[in-house]
């Protein structure tokens, strides 16, 4: 071990992070291998963490957990970095913990000898956030002396611009050996930090012979003698990737088999649809991703609804503003409230003066948002329910639900201040301003249209206090052992986006979006078995057409959201109002892709035969749950649609 190293070490293990982020090890008590259940051995990290906790100066959360995917906060990261340079310069950390808020004195410190950015203004709001990666590299790039062993020129970085806060401490990571990215060399500098990257950085401060060596010179110019030769064997490994040789191409998730466990269900209807198409027929792609994007467009193209929200332009007019609003009205006949109270004529006029028409002005400035949790879209800006005498299930101004991530075009705001006209890729409507994160064009781009991204594959997947739904899809960072890294949108209090980073599991998600078979269609349907029908997708359950959004998004397809349009717009529509049985089976039979059958207002998804008899999987009614039934061949429909 160099001096610096040992330097380093006895530095990190003298230092305590809160909630044990990084602890000491008592001497002579260290295994041979990590306690860490939850630190796998073919995770990108495990040497890190490894080479960390036998150094003695990394411990986990608890004597069997590190918590790989758990954020620092920024005072966490100073505190670090604080006591790193403190033993590095002058022998000793003498830093304590400040008396009333812990952290001031590591910040003093850290203004005291130029550790933090010039042009930061952090408040103590920030130092109790989580650090981002772009603070974090800032902040330790000045803990200990660096020297550049990589050839990394000015602009090399994909996603670090020279001209961009906190750029040249990026660089200085990147030159130095500390830091690479992920498989490309981004640096995704906007996501927050967790301590498996913590880990990273501190093992190859504290041990130079651990530094990564690469160059980012373009191929033509790469020899031995600037780091890194054409013909250099594998690639070291980046801090945010399991194994970045085996990633999936951005933009090609549906060509991506992932493994899965199928279900017995599953299994059975595969087996059925092979038998009629020949052997693994419900393995075969169905679509590519470029035929999906295609599909898209066209639905876009042709759908009056659709709209192209990452094409969405920065103004409006008013009178499409006011156009959008007014096409909602207050319903007829459904004049009372959940609970059997009449809706007397003073509340209806407060609701719809509550959406400040008059203030539309001529032309409406877009705000761009993500939505951060989910939420519903209704016709008018009120949680108040518009039912029929005697129902509980349909609240007519409930339009539909509004997964996370969903990027929105924000129009208008009530009058009361408490809720938002927005625009999302399917819909139009008002939804609480609480649900609503303000962004930049960049961000939003990164949510409306992303490059590496996961596509939720579970109904709900619980991330911290937020509830993911099938379908929605989140920017990636990598891999972390049997999980993904993912950022989750985040509104702060003063109602911007921030963005949490979390750990979602291989097996309720799947990187890009899952390949358009017809093994995957039925898992994903078969999946929200039991879900209780809500109409509109009020609370957390789903009507039926939502339930064919849901399983459609997984593939990455975007299908209108009401069954009005889905019968016309989402595929090859076949009328079949007065066809026979016997031509209906056929024709359902025949396809060797997803058929939606459509009664009037009801949409089914079609599974297949079984010994005569015909079967659908859908949401019905209110009161029961997503169930598979069988359908009578001569019963009222009005058209089959081949989704593709």
């Amino acid at each position: 071990m160099s001096i610096l190293s040992r330097s380093l070490a006895a530095v990190l293990a003298a230092v305590l992070l809160l909630s044990g982020s990084i602890a000491a090890s008592a001497a002579g008590t260290l295994p041979f291998s990590l306690p860490f259940t939850d630190v796998a051995e073919n995770a990108w990290y495990y040497g890190d963490v490894f080479a960390a906790y036998d150094s003695g100066f990394i411990n986990g959360r608890t004597a069997t957990t590190f918590a790989p995917a758990e954020n620092l906060t920024l005072a966490e990261v100073i505190k670090l970095a604080a006591c790193v340079r403190q033993k590095t310069e002058e022998g000793a950390v003498t830093l304590t913990n400040a008396p009333d808020t812990w952290y001031l004195s590591y910040v003093a410190y850290a203004l005291e000898h130029n550790m933090l950015p010039a042009d930061a203004r952090w408040t103590d709001t920030d130092f109790r956030r989580d650090a981002t990666r772009a603070e974090t590299m800032a902040v330790f790039a000045n803990a200990a002396a660096l020297e550049p062993i990589n050839v990394i020129p000015d602009g090399s970085i994909p996603d670090v611009h020279t001209a961009q806060d906190y750029a040249e401490a990026i660089y200085l990571l990147y030159r130095a050996g500390v830091a690479q990215g992920d498989a490309d060399h981004r640096a995704h500098p906007n996501e927050t930090i967790i301590r498996a990257e913590i880990a990273a950085i501190v093992n190859r401060l504290a041990n130079p012979e651990n530094r990564l060596s690469f160059t980012l010179l373009p191929e033509e110019l790469q020899t031995p003698e600037n780091g890194e030769a054409a013909d250099a064997a594998e690639p070291p490994k980046d801090e945010g990737s399991d194994d970045p040789a085996a990633e999936t191409p951005a933009g090609e998730g549906t060509l991506y088999a992932p493994e899965r466990s199928w279900s017995e269900r599953t299994l059975h209807w595969a087996a059925i649809y092979d038998a009629r198409f020949g052997e693994k027929a419900s393995d075969e792609i169905l679509l590519t991703a470029d035929e999906i994007a295609a599909y898209n467009a066209r639905m876009i193209a042709d759908c009056p609804v659709m709209t192209d929200i990452a094409a969405f332009p920065d103004s409006v007019t008013g009178e499409t503003v006011r156009a959008l609003i007014g096409a909602y009205t207050l319903p007829t006949g459904y004049d009372y409230d959940k609970n059997g109270k009449w809706i007397e004529t003073g509340t209806r006029n407060a609701i719809l003066s509550n959406r400040a028409v008059d203030k539309v002005p001529g032309s409406v400035p877009v705000r761009r948002a993500v939505i951060a949790s989910r939420c519903d879209l209704r016709g008018q800006p009120t949680d108040e329910g518009f039912y029929a005498w005697g129902d509980t299930y349909y609240d007519m101004i409930q339009e539909t639900e509004l997964i996370v991530g969903t990027p929105v075009a924000v129009l208008h705001e009530s009058a009361d201040g408490k809720w938002l006209f927005a625009q999302a890729y399917h819909y139009a409507g008002w939804i609480p301003v609480t649900a609503a994160a303000f962004c930049s064009a960049e961000d939003f781009a990164r949510y409306a249209s992303p490059d590496d991204y996961i596509t939720v594959t579970a109904v709900r997947v619980p991330s911290g206090e937020t509830v993911l739904d099938m379908g929605v899809t989140l920017p990636c960072g990598g891999e972390i052992g049997d999980s993904f890294k993912v950022s989750v949108p985040v509104r702060q209090a003063d109602g911007t986006l921030a963005e949490r980073t979390a750990a979602l599991p291989k097996d309720q998600c799947v990187r890009g979006s899952l390949p358009y078979s017809m093994k995957n269609f039925y898992e994903e349907a078969f999946a929200y078995l039991g879900t209780m029908y809500c109409w509109g997708g009020k609370g957390d359950g789903v009507d039926c057409s939502g339930f064919v959004c849901a399983v459609m998004r997984t593939f990455g397809i975007h299908l209108p959201r009401n069954s009005a349009e889905q019968r016309v717009y989402s595929g090859k529509t076949t009328d079949i109002v007065y066809t026979s049985a016997a031509d209906r089976l056929s024709l359902f039979a025949s396809s060797r892709f997803p058929v939606a059958i459509h009664r009037q207002r009801h949409v089914m998804l079609y599974l297949g035969e079984e010994n005569g008899a015909l079967y659908i999987i859908h949401a019905f009614q209110g009161g029961d749950p997503v169930s598979v039934a069988v359908l009578d061949p001569w019963s009222a429909m009005l058209c089959a649609v081949e989704l593709h």
